[in-house]
């Protein structure tokens, strides 16, 4: 990825979501550089922000802009992210959800021990697709509101009718599932790391960063954030590993 089509790409952006008051603020690998070295990381492979699954219908109706623009642009409702890409630089806007005192995203994780482009991968990946959709559909009617105009689903009208502890049984058999086969990454942070926003100076951008950011960041990356290191996994992400989505989704 080109630091200057990543931050040109992030400049338009931001402008966009500006212009129909979307409130994002920069996440994951994108906050880490702007913090921690001034600057885009130079090996990172796309640009990350954030913001409130609230505003999906604002994001949708700004979609013309997007593609007037030059970017290609999708909202996948399900995995709860935005994806806009322009001359090859991809931005990933993750819409998080607030559940008490936590807000949270869904993220997929790639099928380990495949080479990317080989045919056993992508029968994976589509595997994995299947999978993650079908446990999307058991889940996510219970902690969202269905967009309007969408046929009700099956689970849609199953769960509701089950007894506290047999849903909470299902919710933990499915995570649990996910889990094992490394398919699933549920993301979840304290909400008031990005209840508050601060401001920074970004490439000449007045950027929105979470709350006490250095405290979010020792959260996601480890007390040796500040040092920079190629060798961090995605699955050390503190946002994954403090905290399992089902242990809070059992009072649903």
């Amino acid at each position: 990825m080109k630091e200057e089509t990543a931050v040109e790409n992030l400049r338009e952006i931001k402008r966009i979501l500006d212009g129909v008051g979307v409130n994002f603020w920069l996440d994951s690998g994108t906050l880490l550089g702007a913090i921690r070295d001034g600057k885009i990381i130079e090996w990172d492979s796309d640009v990350d922000l954030s913001t409130w699954y609230n505003y999906a219908e604002r994001i949708i109706s700004a979609f013309a802009k997007f593609k007037q623009k030059g970017f290609t642009v999708v909202l996948n409702r399900k995995k709860s992210i935005v994806t806009a890409t322009r001359l090859g630089c991809q931005v990933e806007v993750d819409l998080y959800h607030e559940k008490g005192r936590y807000a949270w995203s869904v993220s997929p994780v790639h099928p380990r021990g495949r080479k990317r482009g080989s045919t056993l991968y992508q029968q994976k990946i589509k595997k994995f697709d299947r999978m993650f959709n079908w446990a999307m559909d058991m889940l996510i009617p219970k902690i969202c509101a269905r967009p309007e105009g969408a046929s009700i689903r099956k689970s849609e009208r199953f769960l509701p009718i089950l007894p506290l502890k047999l849903r909470q049984f299902l919710t933990d058999m499915i995570w649990s599932i996910l889990d094992r086969r490394s398919l699933i990454a549920p993301l979840v942070i304290s909400k008031h790391h990005v209840q508050k926003l601060s401001t920074i100076r970004f490439y000449g951008m007045n950027v929105n960063v979470p709350f006490d950011v250095e405290k979010y960041l020792e959260y996601r990356y480890g007390s040796n954030w500040k040092i920079s290191t190629k060798e961090w996994k995605y699955e050390d992400d503190g946002a994954i590993r403090s905290v399992r989505l089902c242990d809070f989704l059992a009072d649903i």
